[in-house]
């Protein structure tokens, strides 16, 4: 199934939980221009530093004690801080509202979107790349078999 600006959908098969790591399925993004090919696992765009994004963003720090950065919340309006990074696990909390994840649930929080609108957003900032409508690169989200 083909979504928006050219990204491919392809279904995922479930996984076994006993399975070791690396016989496990493992989704992949790729990246075609012309025919130079760019393989980013997903484990590769979640280590991609939630600190660094919010600063992207002009968000900057309340406060930071050791390896936890504290932030008014950018999702939504507050004057005290209570959205905490924690840059050693790179995943966030919100503690107004319980809402927590990784960088790619924090990008499909702040931009409303989907989880591969989220990798693509990434994937941008990742490459500095802007994708194009008329084919010259192609995001293409598939399963590794």
């Amino acid at each position: 199934m083909v979504g928006r600006k050219g990204v491919l959908i392809v279904g995922d098969r479930p996984t076994k939980q006993n399975q070791p790591a690396s016989k496990r399925k493992r989704l992949r993004v790729i990246l075609f221009k012309h025919q130079n090919k760019i393989t980013m696992e997903i484990q590769n765009i979640k280590q991609i530093s939630i600190t660094d994004y919010l600063q992207q963003q002009g968000y900057s720090p309340a406060r930071v004690q050791g390896i936890h950065f504290w932030y008014c919340s950018p999702l939504r309006n507050e004057s005290t801080p209570s959205f905490k990074v924690n840059t050693e696990r790179n995943q966030w909390y919100d503690f107004g509202t319980g809402e927590h994840g990784d960088i790619i649930d924090l990008v499909r929080t702040l931009q409303h979107c989907t989880m591969y609108e989220a990798i693509e957003l990434l994937i941008k900032i990742i490459l500095k790349i802007q994708l194009i409508e008329n084919k010259e690169v192609t995001l293409f989200v598939q399963l590794n078999w």
